[in-house]
């Protein structure tokens, strides 16, 4: 039964997805299945393996909520020192796919070239001081009550996308 309820998830859900070529022959595919905004999953076809890596992430109590943390405490960082929590290029990356994204969404679907990035580059800097790692968990459980006015994700009205 407890598999049956997951698939009903899927059942009047229009998947969708962004396909990301990048300039080194690497494909990578951002997917949307069922209507759940709270689930995050990650999988990956690695060269070195026949089968698939796979991965599900947890959002601890009250849903997403608490990843948002990460974002405040690096934001806070930001206001704090002045020195960015991560290379603002990794940002300026994420919009332009997005914005591309959204181009290929209007036209119909097509392909989007996006030649400007191919010239962004950074290095990689450790987030961990940043991430919530569950320790908050301890504090907030699964028995928590939510705070008068927090619904729960589902309960948000879905604005209709307009083209």
């Amino acid at each position: 039964l407890r598999e049956l309820l997951k698939l009903a998830e899927f059942a009047d859900a229009k998947p969708h997805g962004i396909l990301i070529g990048y300039s080194d022959g690497l494909q990578a595919i951002a997917l949307k299945l069922g209507n759940s905004g709270i689930r995050w999953d990650f999988a990956a076809r690695l060269a070195s393996q026949d089968a698939p890596a796979a991965t599900s992430f947890r959002v601890g109590p009250w849903q997403n909520r608490n990843l948002f943390k990460a974002l405040s405490h690096a934001i806070q960082h930001f206001f704090r020192t002045g020195v960015a929590p991560y290379p603002v290029e990794r940002t300026l990356l994420t919009t332009c796919v997005l914005d591309a994204a959204m181009d290929s969404r209007l036209a119909g679907g097509v392909g989007i070239k996006t030649p400007r990035l191919a010239d962004i580059h950074y290095q990689a800097t450790e987030t961990e001081p940043f991430r919530e790692t569950g320790a908050s968990w301890r504090i907030v459980t699964e028995e928590t009550p939510q705070p008068e006015g927090l619904d729960s994700a589902e309960n948000y009205v879905k604005l209709p996308v307009s083209r």
